[in-house]
């Protein structure tokens, strides 16, 4: 497993962030599957990829596998897409015994979010997985 953690500091970074990940995947025609804590955050990632930006949107399913759609969304509790080359992890903690790439964000958006995220990289440095850090502002 190799982890990405993108550093966000607003939530204009984060949407753009979360957007524009989602939107390259689709464009190199690469599986992505973003997984939330729960239907609410879900439905808030669907329409952000139906609106962000405002000029395009991005065809993906929510709690479903795709047939031929690039990116799925799915909570906690749903079953996982094995064919997804790379998870999106939006939950508060880390993903366990995951076989392809993680995304993280480093949540710098309030002190709870920063901490949450601070806890979830040390998790994965303490087990010992190289973790790379993006600052998002740098790369937009």
């Amino acid at each position: 497993m190799n982890v990405t953690f993108f550093t966000v500091t607003t939530t204009a970074h984060k949407k753009e962030c979360i957007s524009a990940i989602a939107r390259e995947y689709a464009l190199k025609g690469k599986n992505l599957q973003f997984i939330v804590e729960d239907d609410n955050v879900a439905k808030f990632v669907d329409q952000l990829l139906w609106s962000f930006p405002a000029e395009s949107f991005l065809p993906h399913t929510l709690k479903k596998v795709p047939s031929i759609e690039k990116i799925a969304i799915f909570t906690k509790n749903d079953p996982k897409w094995p064919k997804a080359e790379t998870t999106f992890n939006l939950l508060s903690a880390p993903l366990e015994n995951e076989s392809g790439d993680v995304l993280e964000l480093l949540d710098k958006t309030d002190a709870a979010k920063e901490a949450a995220s601070q806890s979830k990289l040390q998790h994965y440095k303490n087990a010992g997985i190289e973790v790379r850090h993006v600052s998002w502002s740098s790369i937009t």
